[in-house]
Order: structure tokens, then sequence, then C-alpha cells
């Protein structure tokens, strides 16, 4: 049986010591769920929708840390652009 791709993402984030909080989790969530490209301003609006008190530096810090992850797995994905 396959692992969901979130959970992936997840115990990667764990393996590089980095706790998975509920927020990080939302917002993993929200990435796996969406259809194409999502920009930090519209994932933030979603995440913020379930999660009042999540804001824009966390969405920016856990996109960031998501973009390192893939390309230290080797997987050339561009998250968000500047």
């Amino acid at each position: 049986m396959a692992t969901q791709p979130n959970t992936d993402v997840i115990t990667a984030l764990r393996e590089r010591g980095l706790r998975m909080t509920p927020q990080r989790r939302a917002i993993v969530a929200e990435i796996m769920r969406t259809q194409g490209h999502i920009s930090p301003t519209a994932l933030a609006r979603k995440v913020q929708g379930d999660m009042p008190g999540v804001n824009a530096s966390t969405i920016y810090r856990t996109l960031s840390l998501l973009e390192e992850i893939l390309e230290m797995a080797g997987i050339a994905v561009l998250l968000y652009a500047l």
C-alpha cells in the first residue's frame, strides 16, 4: 500500500528534525489538495479559513522549508515565485 504524499512530506520534515506543528500540517495538506499552482496569498487565505492564527510569515517559512526538502531530494519544483 502506497503512502499518501502529504505523509511523505511530513516524514521528510520530521527526518530533518523539524516539528510538525498543526500549522505546518494544515499548510502541507492544503498544498497537496490543490490542483495546479497556488500562490502564497491564496494558500494563506485557505489555511486561515481553517486556522485563523496562521500568518503570512508562517506560510512563507513553510514554503521555503518544503522547497529546500524537495531540492535535497533532487526534485526540481518551484513552489512559489518571489
